[in-house]
Parts: C-alpha cells; sequence; structure tokens
C-alpha cells in the first residue's frame, strides 16, 4: 500500500510540536505525578499538584466544612448547644486530621468555652484532651501536659469507663516516666476489652480500641480494627507505624511497600499531615538503605507538602478575615447606596453613548476577526494552542506568586526566615524576613553574609555560632542551636535549624536552614518561671507562719495559760478562807473575775492563732463552731450550709482553706457593715466550691489590690494560688459582695 505525505500536515505537527515545549510528565493520574517528577527541576509542577488535588477545601472534606458551618450558625439562632459544640468539634476534627491545627485549636476553643459558660466539666475535659493531643501532635508537649492533666483529674472522678479509659490513654502520652506510661495504657486497654464486649459494633468503640492497642504496641491489631471501620487517618498512622519498625529491622521491601500504601491513601482522603509524614518516612528508609539521591528527593517533596499546610492554612484563615471584612464593606455600601444611585442616574447618559461606542468597535472587530480567521485559517491550530499554553503560563505565575506572598506573609507573622548556601557559587540565598530579623540591609548582607551575620552576633555567642555555621557540615540530620544578636543595641534570640546536602561523591554541596526570633517566647517563659518561684516563696512563707502561730498558740495554751489558772485558784481558795476582811475579800474577787477575763482573751487568741478543733474535730466542725461562735458575738446574721469536706484536703492545705474563711469572715465583720451573710460550703465535681455573701456596702476589688490596701485580699488571693483554686469577686456600692472560691480536692 503506497503512503502519501501531506507536507502542509506535516509542517502544521512540526509547529505545534515546537509550540508545546518541554514534554510534561504524567502517570496513571496527576496526584501519583509527585513521585515522578524531580522535586529539584520541577518544584512548580509539584506545588501546583499538591495545592490542586491536595487541597482541604475540596471533595468530601469541602462538603463536610459547609455542613458544619450552616449547623453551627442554625445552632446559634436556636441557641441549641449541643447541636453547636458537636458541630465546633467535628469541624476542629477535620482540620486536626489534615494537620492544620492553629484552625483546628480555634474550633476546639470555641467549644471549651461553651462547656465551661455552661458549667459542663466532663464535656470541657473531652475537648482539653483533644486540645492536649494536638498540642502533642505539634511537639508542643508542656503544653500537652497542661490540658491533659487537668482533664485526668476531672475525668477519673467520674463513673463512665469510657472516659476513665479514655483519660488514662490520654495521660500516657505524656507520661515521661515509661513504666508509668505503660501502666496507663494497659489500663486503658483493659477498660476498652471489656466495653466492647457490650459495643462489638460501635464505631467509637473500635476506634478507641484500636488507639489503645497501638498504644501498646499492638500495631498489627490496630490495624485490623481500623480497616474494620474504614478510618483512613488511623490505617495510614498505624500503617507507618509498621512500615518504620520493618525499616529498622532491615526490611526495606517490605517498609517500601507499606509506605506506598500509605501513599495512595492519603491521597484519596487528602490527609496532608498523613502524606508528609509518609514521605519523611520513605526518606529515613531510602537512607539507611544508602540511596541518598531517593532519600533527598522524598525529603524535598515532604519539604512541598509542608509549606503547603502553612500555605492553605493562612489562606482559610485569610479568607475567614475576608468574610468579616466583607460583611463590614456591606454595611457601608448601604449607607452609600443613595448617593451612588445619585451619580448613577447622572451617569447614565456618558454610558449610553461609550454602549453606541462599543457597539461600533465590536462589530469592527468581528469584521476584523473574520477576516483575520479567513485569511489565517492555515495556523489556526497553531495560534489556538499558542494562546492555550500562554493562560496556562499566566495561571501559574499568578499562583506561585500568590503561594509566595502567603509564605512571605507567614514567615513575616512568625518571625521565621529560610537561606540556602550553595558551597559551588559560594552564595547565601534568603527570604525578605531575614534582613528583618537582623536589623540589616538586604544587599549588605547578600554581598558580605559571613562578616554581617557574624558582627551582629552577642560577642559570647560568636565562638560557638562560628562553629555551627562553618563546620561539621558531614551530619545529613536537621540540627538546632539557639544564639543571641545585637539589634538596635537590644539582645535578640535567635533559633536556628540547618540541614546539608551532599552530592553523588558525598560532598557537601548546599546547605538549607531557618531562623526565627524567639525573643517572646522565651520573656513568656522567664515570667512563668518568676511567677512560679513567687508562688513558691509565698507557700513557704505562709507555711512558716503557720508553724509559729502553732508554736505560739502552744506557748499560750500551756505556758501562759496554765499561770493564768493557777493565779485564779489561788484567788479561790484565799476566798474560802474564815478570817478575811472585806477589803481583802474585794481584791480577791477582782483577782478571780480579772483572770477570767485574761484567760478567755487568751483561748480566744490561740483559736485565732491555731484553732484546736482543726486536728481533734475536723476541718467541718472547727468552720461551723467558727461561723457559730461570730454570729453569737457580732451583730450580723451569719448562716450556712457546710457539706463534709472532711479528709478532702490534706494536712497544709486544710489549714489554709481554713484561713481563707476566716479571713473572708474577718473582712465581713471589719468593713462590710453588713446585716446579714452567708457562707455555702458544697463538694461538687472533684472540687470544693466556697460561695459568701453578704448585703454590705461592697468595695472597689480592684483598686484595693492596686493600691496595696487589700491585705486581708492578697492573704486570701495567695492561699487560693497556692491550692491551685480559682477566686472571683463580684462587689459594688451598696450592692454587698458575693466572693466564690473553687478549689480541687487533693488526689490522695
Amino acid at each position: 500500500m503506497k503512503i502519501i505525505f501531506n507536507t502542509k500536515i506535516i509542517y502544521l505537527l512540526l509547529v505545534i510540536s515546537l509550540i508545546t515545549g518541554t514534554e510534561k510528565l504524567y502517570a496513571q493520574s496527576p496526584l501519583d505525578s509527585i513521585e515522578i517528577y524531580n522535586p529539584f527541576t520541577h518544584a512548580a509542577d509539584i506545588r501546583r499538584i499538591v495545592n490542586n488535588r491536595l487541597s482541604i477545601l475540596s471533595g468530601e472534606n469541602k462538603f463536610l466544612i459547609n455542613k458544619y458551618a450552616e449547623q453551627i450558625e442554625q445552632a446559634k439562632k436556636t441557641k441549641s448547644l449541643d447541636e453547636e459544640t458537636t458541630a465546633l468539634i467535628k469541624s476542629g476534627d477535620i482540620f486536626f486530621k489534615s494537620a492544620l491545627y492553629n484552625i483546628a485549636i480555634n474550633y476546639y476553643l470555641q467549644a471549651l468555652e461553651k462547656f465551661e459558660i455552661s458549667n459542663q466539666p466532663t464535656k470541657s475535659a473531652f475537648v482539653e484532651i483533644k486540645i492536649g493531643r494536638m498540642y502533642y501532635f505539634s511537639d508542643l508537649v508542656p503544653m500537652a501536659k497542661e490540658y491533659i492533666n487537668r482533664a485526668y483529674r476531672t475525668l477519673m472522678s467520674t463513673n463512665d469507663d469510657e472516659l476513665i479509659a479514655y483519660a488514662n490513654f490520654a495521660i500516657g502520652t505524656v507520661e515521661e516516666n515509661t513504666k508509668r506510661a505503660e501502666l496507663h495504657f494497659k489500663k486503658a486497654l483493659d477498660i476498652q476489652r471489656q466495653i466492647i464486649k457490650t459495643k462489638p459494633d460501635d464505631f467509637t468503640a473500635n476506634e478507641n480500641l484500636s488507639k489503645y492497642l497501638n498504644a501498646n504496641d499492638k500495631s498489627e491489631q490496630a490495624l485490623k480494627i481500623a480497616e474494620k471501620i474504614d478510618d483512613k487517618w488511623l490505617i495510614v498512622l498505624y500503617q507507618n507505624n509498621i512500615g518504620y519498625a520493618k525499616a529498622f529491622e532491615g526490611k526495606y521491601t517490605e517498609a517500601i511497600d507499606i509506605f506506598n500504601r500509605s501513599l495512595k491513601i492519603s491521597k484519596a482522603a487528602k490527609l496532608k499531615g498523613l502524606l508528609k509524614n509518609t514521605y519523611v518516612d520513605l526518606s529515613v528508609t531510602y537512607r539507611l538503605m544508602g540511596d541518598w539521591e531517593k532519600s533527598a528527593r522524598y525529603k524535598e517533596i515532604a519539604a512541598y507538602i509542608v509549606e503547603s499546610l502553612y500555605a492553605e492554612e493562612f489562606t482559610i484563615q485569610t479568607s475567614e478575615m475576608k468574610v468579616k471584612y466583607d460583611t463590614k464593606k456591606k454595611e457601608l455600601e448601604n449607607e452609600l447606596l443613595k448617593k451612588e444611585r445619585l451619580i448613577m442616574t447622572e451617569s447614565i447618559n456618558a454610558k449610553t453613548k461609550i454602549n453606541y461606542l462599543l457597539i461600533v468597535s465590536t462589530f469592527c472587530a468581528l469584521l476584523f476577526t473574520i477576516y483575520f480567521f479567513v485569511s489565517r485559517r492555515k495556523v489556526k491550530a497553531a495560534n489556538y494552542l499558542l494562546d492555550k499554553q500562554k493562560e496556562d503560563l499566566e495561571i501559574l505565575n499568578s499562583e506561585l506568586k500568590r503561594s509566595e506572598e502567603n509564605l512571605n506573609v507567614a514567615q513575616s507573622t512568625a518571625s521565621l526566615a529560610n537561606w540556602e548556601w550553595n558551597f559551588n557559587s559560594d552564595e547565601l540565598t534568603f527570604s525578605k524576613e531575614m534582613p528583618k530579623i537582623y536589623g540589616v540591609d538586604e544587599g549588605e548582607l547578600k554581598s558580605n553574609f559571613r562578616k554581617v551575620i557574624l558582627e551582629k552576633t552577642h560577642p559570647d555567642d560568636r565562638e560557638q555560632f562560628s562553629k555551627y555555621f562553618n563546620e561539621n557540615f558531614n551530619n545529613m540530620q536537621s540540627e538546632d542551636r539557639e544564639y543571641r544578636i545585637i539589634k538596635d543595641n537590644k539582645i535578640r534570640w535567635i533559633r536556628a535549624k540547618r540541614m546539608a546536602i551532599t552530592d553523588d561523591e558525598g560532598i557537601v554541596s548546599r546547605v538549607f536552614g531557618t531562623l526565627q526570633d524567639i525573643t517572646e517566647s522565651r520573656k513568656s517563659e522567664e515570667i512563668k518561671i518568676q511567677m512560679a518561684s513567687q508562688q513558691s516563696f509565698t507557700k513557704q512563707l505562709l507555711k512558716s507562719q503557720e508553724e509559729e502561730r502553732k508554736r505560739i498558740a502552744g506557748e499560750l495554751h500551756d505556758s501562759l495559760g496554765q499561770d493564768i489558772l493557777l493565779i485564779k485558784n489561788r484567788a479561790q481558795l484565799g476566798l474560802q478562807g474564815k478570817k478575811i476582811d472585806p477589803f481583802t475579800i474585794e481584791q480577791l474577787t477582782g483577782i478571780n473575775e480579772s483572770t477570767s477575763d485574761i484567760l478567755n482573751m487568751v483561748r480566744e487568741i490561740s483559736f485565732d492563732l491555731r484553732p484546736a478543733h482543726l486536728e481533734r474535730l475536723g476541718l467541718t466542725e472547727t468552720i461551723t463552731a467558727l461561723i457559730n461562735k461570730v454570729s453569737g458575738t457580732t451583730a450580723i446574721n451569719f448562716t450556712g450550709n457546710i457539706d463534709n469536706i472532711d479528709g478532702q484536703l490534706l494536712d497544709d492545705s486544710g489549714i489554709n482553706f481554713f484561713r481563707i474563711i476566716q479571713e473572708s469572715i474577718s473582712n465581713i465583720i471589719k468593713h462590710s457593715e453588713s446585716k446579714n451573710a452567708e457562707i455555702n460550703i458544697q463538694k461538687k465535681e472533684g472540687h470544693i466550691l466556697v460561695e459568701i455573701n453578704d448585703d454590705g456596702k461592697g468595695f472597689n476589688y480592684q483598686s484595693e489590690i492596686e493600691n496595696s490596701n487589700g491585705f486581708g485580699l492578697n492573704n486570701i488571693l495567695n492561699r487560693v494560688n497556692i491550692l491551685n483554686g480559682k477566686l472571683k469577686i463580684d462587689s459594688r456600692s451598696s450592692g454587698g459582695t458575693n466572693v466564690i472560691i473553687k478549689i480541687p480536692m487533693d488526689i490522695k
């Protein structure tokens, strides 16, 4: 058969191939191209795929986020607290599993605030554990401990086995002692295994069982349950744990197969956080195999995922701010609507003339287009492809520019900069934030970066920083270092991270790193340390005062009291004599009565210094006796309702609690000018709740504290802080005073 070549067609195909330029790499799907593209030469392609195909604001996630947003708004209108908090927690869970922690915590904190306002401590503790686990996944362990420890105390006081198991699991994740952590994990698993017998098909029960199995190093069993309930996030998490263990056992092929399955699931479910972790695990596995090139490629892809997470988080937060801005803008636009209508009326005539001109111009353009189309038919396909490619390039450039702008804003907000040092060209490239951190000119830093950075470094840190910046680049692991710089004649603290990249011959070719100004965070830590030291000093001071009070009370009772009693007895013996003149009888009678008064005064002073009832009768009876005493000796009518709180506070805590009540009653007697006062003490969900009310003249609480006039108030506040409690005072002139104190019971 004879083949006839059409030269015109061949020419057209040649033009099209030249216009399309470089070839595009595609696998079975665009997401599979992430591993095929070279991350060091096709960064833009990988960024485009990650941003377009893995966005949380797409697919099922977008549907659920919008659905929960509608439920939140509807619940606010109907004032349905349960529906609103449920939607807030579910929204937070979506962003948590997507590793967008800043957005997730916003939803969790809103739910926590509503539970606290509605006085639901159990549900508050449940949300606090979610917040703690979020901080744990963000490597902010101190913050995680703070929330989880508080929630643990609350949940352990309940009778709900599921909550107790959940509390043990959570506390185990932040427990530093390995043996104690294992005991908590085992207890959680034992309880959950009993629960699952009664709820074999319950999703939450199975989900928790899989978590507790994984915590007890039973990842294979945990994975089977996660697959049973089809929880993609847990499946990937457990698979990666198993794959990581395989890699360090030297079973590299099995580990890589597991990680590839995780990649497929993470992409399909848009689990960007776990996708990043999987790429990091693959990088570690190939590094263990000695394949440095693949290790570096996967490490670089993981960096693009992290970049995308920051960018998307910033984009979502920016969108939320834009919604608020648009709402305000519409309100302003409504005010200007009348003025705009007047302006529009005046411009109608001008617009009409312009429309005529546009119609004529459009008609001429149409004639020209027809003429051009007819005369240029042969190159129509080529022009179309050129226009299409130009449009795609403009879109890509716009997306890249927007991503870079978002990254710059994010870095500026966090005082974070990234840099790269090319050893071959000895050039340092950096983001816009780096000159701002050092307080230098961008051109000066680029032209002589060694001298500028070293001069800005604090003299005491220059030697160690010089070694860190210039030596020991053979270590591929990321290295952290904190040092000081001098900026605007002030000391600033910097945290630096770096990682070296070697070529095929093992020679360092580039060094990547980041810088972050951590001055404010360090100041915050120093303030916390000072506050803790001050509280410790106050606690020791009050303890010393109580010991001295106890000693003086004992001296008054055992020494002075006995001496006065002896005088009284002798006076009474003298009065029993037969030959006593009237003058002597009068004097002895006066001595007897005076010693009785003095003895009562000594007993009252001794009681105020250290109530003997506290050790003999307990805290409840001692407080009751105090209230009865002041009610019978003052014009104020004291009433009260006191639960039995004996044994709920340890020795030092008990005396501090008594002093709080004693000082409060003393303040009412001395300053309130009230007729009635009420003292209520109740046990409530792991706490002792105290409420003290009077109908007196009231006072300005803030003014008393600031002017240092309220010594008694400061005493109460210090003791409440020592007991890890909370104090709230509501007082108004002529409106009486309400004091609420909440003290946690001692854990025995």
